[in-house]
C-alpha cells in the first residue's frame, strides 16, 4: 500500500494495563457525531488568573531535546505532569481535558534540520532511519522554534510534519498510524473548542481521512509488527480497530474485532467494558435499522 497522506498531502504517558492508548482511567464509550471542525485563531492570554483558573501558558513548561538527525538542543512546550484536568474519553480512546488540550503539545520539531515526531517517539529513532534523514534533510528544512501557547493551525502542521517525516524515513506503520490518529483527535478538539464554534471551517472529512489512515496501518501492524504495539496488547489494539471501524462506518468489522476483544482472556477490566458498549451499541443500530 502506498504511504500517501491524509487529505492533501497526504501516545501520551504509558498505557495502563489491558493495552490502552495512552491516557488515564477509561470511561464509559461515548460515540462521537461528526461535526463542521473549525479554524482556530491564535488568542490572547486573559491576566489576572487565579490558581484555581490557571491561564494556559500557566500549565506549559520548556522541556529540553536533543535532536538525534542533527544534534541541535533546544526547547518545546510541554503539559506540566497533572495539571491536565481529565473530562471524559471518546470512543476511540481520544481524552478530552477541561483546562487545556495536550494535543497540541504532543509533537516535537527540530528547529535545526526539520525533524519531526510525537514527543515519545522523537529521540527513539534507529540509525537507519537517522542517516536516511540526513541525506533528506536540509537547511531548506528549517522552521522557527515554537515556544508558548501553541494554537491549533502550528499544531496541526507539525502533526503533518511529523507524518511526513516518518514516511520519509520508513518508519513502522504502527507510528504512522498513531501520528495519523492523533492528527484526527486534534482536528475533533479544534472542531469542539470554544474558538472553533466561531469558526465557519469543516473538517469533518479530513478527520474521516485521517480515521480511514489510522485504521488502515493499524490493520498492516498488526500482521507485520509484534506486541505491545503504541503500548497495547492484542485485546487493546483489538478494540481500537472495533472503534475505527465503527466511525469510519465499518460495521461489521467493528463487530468482528469487538467480538474477538470479548473472547480474549487477557482484556482488561477497562477494555472489556468499553468494547460490551460498542457491542450493545451495534446490535441497538442493527435492531434499529430491522437487520
Amino acid at each position: 500500500m502506498r504511504g500517501i497522506l491524509p487529505g492533501s498531502a497526504p501516545d501520551d504517558q504509558k498505557a495502563e494495563k489491558g493495552g490502552i492508548l495512552p491516557g488515564s482511567v477509561p470511561q464509559k464509550a461515548v460515540p462521537k457525531g461528526a461535526a463542521p471542525v473549525p479554524d482556530r485563531a491564535r488568542e490572547e492570554e486573559p491576566a489576572g488568573r487565579s490558581r484555581n483558573n490557571p491561564s494556559e501558558s500557566e500549565l506549559l513548561l520548556d522541556r529540553k531535546y536533543s535532536c538525534p538527525v542533527c544534534g541541535s538542543h533546544f526547547t518545546a512546550p510541554a503539559v506540566k505532569a497533572g495539571k491536565a484536568m481529565l473530562e471524559k474519553r471518546d470512543m476511540d480512546l481520544c481524552n478530552r481535558y477541561k483546562n487545556i488540550d495536550p494535543l497540541k503539545y504532543r509533537v516535537v520539531e527540530c528547529p535545526g534540520c526539520g525533524y519531526a515526531a510525537l514527543d515519545n517517539d522523537f529521540e527513539h529513532i534507529s540509525k537507519r532511519e537517522t542517516a536516511s534523514l540526513r541525506d533528506q534533510l536540509n537547511a531548506r528544512s528549517q522552521q522557527m522554534p515554537l515556544s508558548g501557547v501553541r494554537t491549533y493551525e502550528e499544531a496541526f502542521r507539525l502533526y503533518r510534519a511529523a507524518l511526513r517525516i516518518a514516511l520519509m524515513k520508513g518508519g513502522k506503520k504502527s507510528e504512522r498510524a498513531g501520528i495519523a490518529l492523533h492528527t484526527a483527535w486534534l482536528l475533533r478538539t479544534r472542531r469542539d473548542s470554544p474558538e472553533g464554534a466561531e469558526s465557519g471551517k469543516d473538517y469533518a472529512g479530513e478527520e474521516q481521512n485521517y480515521l480511514k489512515y489510522a485504521l488502515q496501518h493499524f490493520l498492516m501492524a498488526r500482521t507485520e509488527e509484534s506486541y505491545p504495539i503504541r503500548n497495547m496488547n492484542e485485546a487493546g489494539l483489538d478494540y481500537l480497530l472495533a472503534a475505527l471501524s465503527y466511525e469510519t462506518g465499518e460495521k461489521k468489522e467493528a463487530e468482528k474485532f469487538t467480538s474477538w476483544v470479548l473472547q480474549n482472556r487477557e482484556c482488561s477490566r477497562g477494555i472489556r467494558i468499553m468494547a460490551e458498549d460498542l457491542w450493545d451499541l451495534l446490535h441497538q443500530e442493527r435492531r434499529l435499522n430491522g437487520d
